[in-house]
């Protein structure tokens, strides 16, 4: 070989060996956060994480205590209307993976509630639940799902965890209100769900009555709507009686419904409201408010354990809510 030939590859290889020995020792140097387990604390029945709420998509994860940190003896998702890879990665930060789920929950089918992609997920072992009146729509939107079950009556989804619900009007075949009731060795306690719900109606609060954690959205201010530039047909559709609570009405329900614990505001519009104006009209609970966001998870609520409480009295029949009860008077 040519000298100058042999001392050109050494010269490369001098030149080379120093880049990366430097690239080595900063992958060595560059520390990999550790991931802190899901942590109950002591006492915890289950505990509720809004991973995302909004019109760009719904995801909630219900987390029941299991024999370590990061091993729920149940693990279940209330819809999935975010992506699959969202939901993977807000998962991998609190130690837990896609396999771990048990169960989505869907309270209808709207595409910001059920995302189409998770219908052909194959990393994830979770039974669907549909409510029997959203099986038409299933077929027609192309859920095909491996593991699917349907609802209407009460059904338990593990040991222990009994499920509730009532058909709400929402658009075309409504929505499931749902309540979620646990009998662990922690004791018992419940959670209720509403979102999507037209408007307020005696047999969701009836059924919600009492929960210990309540999600329920707050969606609008019906003055922001009014001034909106959204087109009239779909202010109808929203203030109607058959698509979303304002904010009012959600406080509403809220005093009616009682619960014991924690309070999470679902669902905020983002053109037509606002976090001042959702928090004005709950003033009352606002030490127990928690406020979801489409953008960022909300922290872990957990309850505990409560004596039961004196059964409230049934709800008064309501006249149904119309638009021109949200209308300016004078």
């Amino acid at each position: 070989m040519d000298p100058r030939g042999r001392r050109a590859v050494e010269r490369t290889r001098s030149r080379r060996g120093p880049r990366l020995t430097m690239a080595w020792r900063s992958l060595e140097t560059r520390r990999v956060p550790e991931i802190e387990p899901v942590r109950p604390p002591e006492g915890a029945v289950f505990g509720v994480k809004v991973l995302a709420s909004g019109s760009s998509g719904n995801a909630s994860l219900v987390y029941v205590p299991g024999p370590a940190p990061g091993r729920p003896s149940w693990l279940g998702m209330i819809d999935a209307g975010i992506s699959p890879a969202r939901v993977r990665k807000l998962l991998a930060a609190d130690g837990l993976d896609m396999l771990r789920i048990d169960d989505v929950i869907y309270t209808h089918l709207d595409r910001d509630h059920a995302q189409l992609t998770w219908s052909k997920l194959r990393a994830c072992r979770a039974v669907r639940r549909i409510h029997r009146r959203h099986v038409s729509r299933a077929e027609r939107d192309g859920h095909a799902f491996r593991r699917i079950e349907t609802y209407d009556d009460p059904f338990d989804v593990s040991t222990g965890i009994r499920v509730r619900s009532v058909l709400s009007a929402h658009d075309q075949l409504g929505v499931a209100v749902l309540r979620l009731e646990f009998e662990t060795a922690a004791g018992n306690a419940s959670l209720g769900f509403a979102t999507d719900v037209g408007s307020i109606e005696n047999a969701w609060l009836d059924l919600l009555r009492g929960v210990d954690i309540l999600a329920i959205e707050s969606n609008y201010c019906p003055q922001l709507q009014l001034a909106s530039p959204r087109p009239p047909a779909l202010k109808r559709r929203i203030m109607g009686g058959a698509g979303h609570l304002s904010n009012a009405e959600s406080a509403e329900a809220v005093e009616s419904i009682d619960p014991a614990q924690s309070i999470v505001l679902l669902h905020r519009s983002q053109q037509c409201n606002d976090a001042r104006r959702v928090f004005e009209a709950h003033a009352r609970r606002a030490d127990r408010l928690t406020l979801s966001d489409q953008a960022e998870p909300t922290p872990w609520l957990w309850a505990t354990s409560t004596p039961a409480r004196a059964a409230r009295p049934a709800s008064a029949p309501r006249r149904p809510a119309t638009l021109f009860d949200h209308l300016p008077i004078g």
